[in-house]
């Protein structure tokens, strides 16, 4: 699957933002998104989550940012975000984490990062106090993110790169001197 800013894939018109490339065929995911995909996660299940700055998805008014292709249609997650999604991770009990420049998913006070349960959005703490450009999880589930901030929002000072245990938010040593725009996991 590739997503991001373009309408043709190999030649075919897959509506807008999204494509499949099957081993020898580009083809669209029903007719595509209405703006851009930032990020793609492909859960335990199979469906795959796509995040961006998009409001449809094949047509379907998903809310705003995230939405999820089953392999035959698209479908909103609850009421979505209210900004975009730059990055989603997956967890093992097929939940995951989306991150981005949102301050709300649903009706959920997020401030740039909430997880996603199956059925609904769930803060994680009090969220950052800037833009999550990316997440991974760590082979013990612990999630990390990547960011443009210094601190998360309950006043723990965090240079760029914190990391949740499904409990709490706590510093991956004493952090990097800068912003984080990606983040990725060895097993």
């Amino acid at each position: 699957i590739a997503g991001g800013f373009f309408t043709f894939a190999g030649g075919v018109d897959i509506g807008f933002g999204i494509a499949q490339w099957n081993g020898s065929n580009w083809s669209s995911l029903g007719s595509g998104l209405d703006r851009n995909a930032l990020s793609l996660a492909v859960l335990t299940n199979g469906n795959l989550i796509v995040g961006g700055s998009f409001g449809a998805a094949g047509g379907v008014n998903i809310g705003f940012g995230i939405a999820r292709w089953n392999g035959v249609s698209w479908s909103a997650l609850g009421s979505g975000v209210n900004d975009s999604v730059f990055s989603l991770t997956p967890l093992a009990n097929g939940q995951f984490v989306a991150g981005g420049s949102f301050a709300a998913a649903g009706s959920v006070v997020a401030n740039n990062v909430a997880r996603w349960t199956g059925t609904g959005w769930a803060a994680m703490g009090t969220g950052m106090n800037n833009f999550v450009f990316s997440l991974t999880t760590l082979p013990n589930g612990n999630v990390v993110a990547g960011a443009a901030f210094t601190q998360i929002n309950n006043g723990l000072t965090v240079l760029y790169t914190p990391r949740h245990n499904s409990t709490a938010w706590s510093a991956l040593g004493v952090g990097v001197s800068d912003w984080v725009n990606t983040v990725a996991a060895l097993p």
